[in-house]
């Protein structure tokens, strides 16, 4: 018979298939939730900074420089940052959360 049980139409079949995909989407949705909460709870405790300034002017190598961060994309070139990028960096005992901007024209 499959999936479906005596006198089971396909409709309701689906119906019980697309019911038990909402509740395992739900489910990990609110997995999602309360890691987020997490996260944002522990980056509140942290210090924050922000790298500003005009474009091309050696925000993103400053950050490079702080975190030894190799990912970090430098060119020299106008508006190489599009997206803001954080990381973090420790500073003695205290970790310091340091945002590279988008550059001011």
């Amino acid at each position: 018979i499959g999936m479906r049980g005596p006198g089971e139409t396909q409709l309701e079949t689906d119906r019980r298939l697309i019911n038990q995909r909402i509740k395992l989407l739900k489910e990990r949705l609110r997995d999602v939730q309360k890691g987020r909460v997490v996260q944002r709870q522990s980056r509140q405790r942290e210090f924050k900074a922000s790298l500003v300034g005009y474009t091309n002017a050696g925000k993103s190598s400053i950050l490079a420089g702080l975190t030894g961060g190799r990912d970090i994309f430098i060119e020299d070139r106008l508006f190489a940052t599009l997206d803001p990028l954080t990381r973090e960096v420790d500073v003695g005992e205290a970790k310091v959360l340091v945002t590279d901007t988008v550059g001011f024209i």
